[in-house]
């Protein structure tokens, strides 16, 4: 009964497109209960009394005590001095004696705020809260009967570019909880955009109109020139592979511009229109945000850029739509922040088939959002098999004949602790061939320094020592 009821619970928030977990708590009878073991404590979500209720409980506390707290927030919190025609409503029986002794024995009742199994029995109140909050579950709470669903599968966050442009993909950040991406519903709508004020609401505040035109049902989605001056709504709903459907959400884009059409790099996409059998490497240094979108950069190094086009999400939208063209089985990254590998990159080039691995300067993997280097390789082709981190500001001290030339030049060792120049070297198997040779995979951005060639040269020179000796 439980399951047949939250199916029909769950398809109806699905076609209603509510997009907050509390608003979904308040319409529905549910109490929505959170346990991963490895934390500390248990999370009850629901609406008693008509307000919405959140309960960090220990895993190990009796369930009695969660119950007797309910009982009192359903009266209101205040709690009457006990006499003998009280009634308890925890343990649904008079708790007083009279004056003149005790009173004869009452039928008891059923408490007022009660759990109880799926088959209808009591949960003991000195059951832990870890094993009392079961699905199939329901809490009694007076007239009211909650279901429990411990553990439903929930959106935690989802985001969009802010700068849709007609013709580039757009491909959600989602953080799922007790689903993954493999198991979620998607749809896209097209919404006018003189009827929806984005700015300033709550994600409660975007709903799905009778106004609004469903466009796909994908996870990804390149606007077309018809969504041009309109708005792009997602709705996203987790489901896990029992089918238990969880809580939708909805967000929205900002107004969906034209975007350019015209691209500098057509003609060496054109190169490119099919997938090479063999392998087809490509390298690109996609400038980091932290070395453009500076007033000092805009001002100095890119005047005549519009800053406009030196954000990150419009330059990172050209930057995919170029790479995707060249139909890479690996691809070198060189400048790429950690946030733009984690939020921009990896989810982008993972719906092409592309895994990736990250590579921090030497002197900057401690800072909140480093840059460094990226490789990227087709998961159908290749299986990693080692990756390693050279760090060139001190490698160079392992090899004698090195250490002897920077012992007649200081300047040169002091110049290769001044980099910051890392390695990045990755051994692929190709799944065609795996006892075949394997493929060494050497990604670096070299030390730019316009008067340190020599700099650079005993850097590559480190690297190909690195690689030979590694692989």
């Amino acid at each position: 009964f439980f399951f047949a009821w939250h199916y029909i619970w769950s398809t109806f928030l699905l076609k209603q497109s509510s997009s907050y977990l509390p608003l979904s708590i308040m319409a529905n009878p549910l109490v929505l209960v959170r346990y991963v073991a490895a934390e500390a404590s248990l999370t009850l979500t629901m609406s008693v009394a008509g307000k919405l209720k959140n309960m960090n409980r220990a895993p190990d506390e009796a369930v009695g005590k969660v119950l007797q707290r309910l009982t009192l927030q359903l009266q209101g919190g205040k709690k009457k001095p006990a006499s003998k025609h009280d009634y308890c409503p925890v343990h649904g029986r008079n708790s007083g004696q009279g004056e003149s002794g005790p009173t004869a024995p009452q039928p008891q009742s059923p408490p007022l705020v009660r759990l109880e199994t799926p088959g209808g029995k009591l949960v003991p109140e000195d059951t832990p809260n870890k094993e009392a909050w079961r699905d199939g579950c329901i809490l009694v709470l007076g007239a009211e009967r909650l279901a429990v669903a411990l553990n439903l599968p929930s959106v935690v966050s989802l985001d969009l570019t802010t700068i849709p442009m007609a013709g580039f993909e757009i491909v959600p950040l989602v953080a799922l909880e007790f689903s993954d991406l493999d198991h979620c519903h998607w749809e896209w709508h097209r919404a006018p955009a003189q009827t929806t004020k984005s700015k300033g609401r709550s994600p409660s505040a975007v709903t799905i109109s009778a106004e609004d035109t469903l466009v796909s049902e994908e996870r990804t989605y390149a606007p077309t020139a018809g969504d041009v001056g309109c708005v792009l709504k997602l709705v996203c709903t987790p489901y896990t592979a029992d089918g238990r459907l969880g809580t939708s959400r909805v967000v929205q884009t900002a107004v969906v511009g034209a975007g350019p059409t015209d691209w500098p790099f057509h003609e060496r996409a054109a190169l490119c229109k099919e997938a090479l059998a063999d392998c087809r490497v490509v390298t690109y240094n996609i400038l980091a945000d932290c070395y453009c979108d500076t007033d000092w950069a805009r001002t100095n190094l890119y005047s005549h850029c519009d800053p406009q086009y030196l954000k990150s999400d419009y330059r990172k939208q050209l930057i995919v739509k170029e790479v995707r063209s060249y139909r890479a089985s690996i691809l070198c990254m060189q400048e790429v922040e950690q946030r733009c590998f984690d939020e921009q990159l990896q989810p982008q080039f993972r719906v092409d088939g592309l895994e990736g691995e990250f590579c921090p300067k030497a002197t900057l993997s401690s800072t909140k959002n480093p840059v460094g280097c990226a490789v990227f390789y087709a998961a159908e082709q290749f299986t990693l098999v080692t990756a390693d981190r050279i760090d060139l500001t001190d490698v160079w001290r392992q090899y004698p004949e090195v250490q002897q030339l920077v012992d007649e030049a200081p300047a040169i060792g002091r110049g290769m602790e001044k980099s910051t120049t890392v390695g990045q070297i990755l051994v692929l198997s190709r799944k065609s061939a795996p006892e075949g040779p394997p493929i060494v995979v050497v990604n670096t951005h070299l030390f730019g320094h316009p008067r340190a060639p020599n700099i650079r040269v005993l850097q590559t020179y480190l690297l190909l020592k690195e690689a030979e000796r590694l692989h």
